[in-house]
């Protein structure tokens, strides 16, 4: 803008907008009827500084629009959202794209009966080119002119969480909680690699299962169960860089409030159980009380000791003593 100023030529609006000085953020917000509405655009040049955010990502392009919607006397929530996010616009040939559309159902019928929260969401990415260069005639390695350099990047991931809460009396009050996580991104160019021993593929899986129940005794005692399941591989099963993880966890631990300076002591015990690419048992005890000392000044104890058999490696032992003060201004 400065340069074009300077010799004299005129500045339009798109000039303005696409300068690389230039950072903006224009959001538009409408409530129609049961829905709410939201769609915009912001962009952040590659020459553009701030001191108040040195980190802020530029170069980049972000285009979105989303729309919220309540049914059945707002028990019942629909979301849904997209977004293109452009990285490197300044470069026109190999920018990286990524385009995301999330859906979500939350359903919350009343007191008494189970909440209910389902997600889907489908992520895509592509950046990098396949690109000819020449060889340097003096260099020792042999290599054939104009040898391609593949710097591609094309994936396609598929989220779905379904979550369910429900309260109940069976004796004592209980909040159960069963969640559900999958999460699959594909590699569009694999098969454009088969004989590329080198070739990393970014594809993964990752499953979690989860359920957590929650019980109140009384004022004083209560109790948490947690049990969960997670499995994780990545790149391609023929390859050295594949890696395949499941963990297994299951954690108790109960609290008790003593009084109004004492607000609670408790204690937990964890076991981890991994298996695949690294094989290990670990346990753990955990410890921590807090108290209320003074007006706004609590003081929070917390001890953790845990033991990790690993298969073929060291056994590996491992404690954690933390104090902490803090005061609410």
């Amino acid at each position: 803008l400065v340069q074009k100023a300077e010799d004299g030529e005129s500045i339009s609006l798109s000039d303005i907008f696409n300068a690389p000085e230039v950072a903006y953020d224009i959001d538009f917000s409408l409530k129609v009827l049961k829905n709410q509405i939201k769609f915009g655009i912001k962009q952040v040049g590659q020459s553009f500084n701030t001191l108040g955010n040195p980190y802020l990502q530029k170069d980049m392009r972000e285009k979105y629009f989303s729309n919220r919607m309540r049914l059945l006397e707002n028990r019942m929530f629909l979301t849904f959202k997209f977004s293109q996010i452009t990285n490197g616009i300044s470069d026109d040939e190999t920018p990286d794209i990524s385009n995301k559309y999330d859906c979500n159902i939350s359903y919350y019928p009343g007191i008494n009966l189970p909440s209910f929260n389902l997600s889907f969401a489908n992520y895509s990415r592509k950046s990098g080119s396949e690109e000819l260069y020449d060889v340097d005639i003096n260099q020792d390695d042999v290599i054939d002119d104009n040898d391609i350099l593949d710097t591609r990047l094309n994936t396609q991931t598929n989220n779905f969480n379904i979550s369910v809460s429900q309260s109940f009396e069976s004796k004592y009050k209980q909040h159960f909680t069963f969640t559900y996580f999958s999460s699959s991104k594909e590699d569009l160019l694999l098969n454009d690699h088969n004989d590329d021993d080198s070739y990393v593929s970014p594809r993964s899986r990752n499953n979690n299962f989860g359920v957590n129940l929650k019980t109140t005794f009384n004022t004083q005692w209560e109790s948490n169960f947690n049990y969960s399941n997670n499995y994780f591989d990545y790149s391609r099963v023929s390859s050295d860089y594949y890696e395949k993880q499941r963990i297994n966890t299951l954690n108790m631990s109960f609290n008790y409030k003593l009084n109004e300076k004492i607000e609670k002591i408790g204690a937990g015990i964890e076991y981890i159980n991994g298996n695949g690419s690294m094989k290990y048992d670990q346990y753990s005890i955990r410890l921590h009380a807090d108290f209320f000392l003074l007006n706004n000044l609590d003081l929070n104890i917390l001890y953790n000791y845990r033991i990790k058999n690993i298969v073929s490696s060291p056994d590996y032992n491992n404690s954690l003593f933390k104090i902490n003060i803090s005061y609410k201004f």
